[in-house]
C-alpha cells in the first residue's frame, strides 16, 4: 500500500504539476492572444495608414501630373515667347540699319537741298541786279529813243 500511495501522491504531486503549468499555459495563451489581438489593431491601423498614404500618393501624381503638363506649356510658351523675342531684336537692328540709312539718305538730301537754295539764292541775287541795271538802261532807253523820236 506504501507504494500505491507512493505512487498515488506522486501521480497527484504530478497532476499538480500538469495543472500548474497548464494554468501558466493558458495565462501565456491568453498574453498570447492580446499580443495578437493588440498587433491585429496595430496592424489594421497601419492599413488604414497605408490606404491613405496611397489615396494621398495617387492624389498627389495626379496633381503632379498636371502641374508638370502646365509646366511644359510654360516652357513652350517660354521657348516661343525667346525666339519672338530673338526675331524682334533682329527685325529692331534691321529697322535701325535703315533708320540710319534713310538719315544718311536725308542728311545728303537736305546738303543738296541747301546747295540748290544757295543757286536759287544766287540766282536771284542775279537776278536783282540784272533788274535794277535793267530799269536804269531802259530809262535811258527810253528817254533816248523819245528825244530821237521828238527831234525828228
Amino acid at each position: 500500500m506504501n507504494s500505491v500511495t507512493f505512487d498515488k501522491s506522486a501521480h497527484e504531486s504530478k497532476i499538480s504539476q500538469l495543472q500548474q503549468s497548464l494554468e501558466l499555459h493558458r495565462i501565456e495563451i491568453v498574453k498570447l492572444h492580446d499580443v495578437i489581438h493588440s498587433r491585429k489593431a496595430e496592424n489594421d491601423s497601419l492599413t488604414n495608414e497605408l490606404s491613405t498614404a496611397r489615396t494621398d500618393l495617387d492624389r498627389n501624381v495626379k496633381a503632379y501630373k498636371e502641374l508638370e503638363a502646365e509646366y511644359l506649356k510654360l516652357v513652350s510658351s517660354y521657348e516661343n515667347l525667346y525666339r519672338e523675342v530673338g526675331d524682334l531684336k533682329n527685325s529692331r537692328d534691321l529697322y535701325k540699319v535703315q533708320c540710319e540709312q534713310n538719315n544718311m539718305d536725308i542728311a545728303k538730301k537736305n546738303k543738296e537741298l541747301l546747295d540748290k537754295l544757295a543757286q536759287v539764292d544766287a540766282l536771284k541775287a542775279k537776278y536783282e541786279e540784272a533788274i535794277t541795271n535793267y530799269e536804269p538802261i531802259k530809262t535811258t532807253t527810253k528817254t533816248t529813243v523819245t528825244r530821237t523820236l521828238t527831234k525828228k
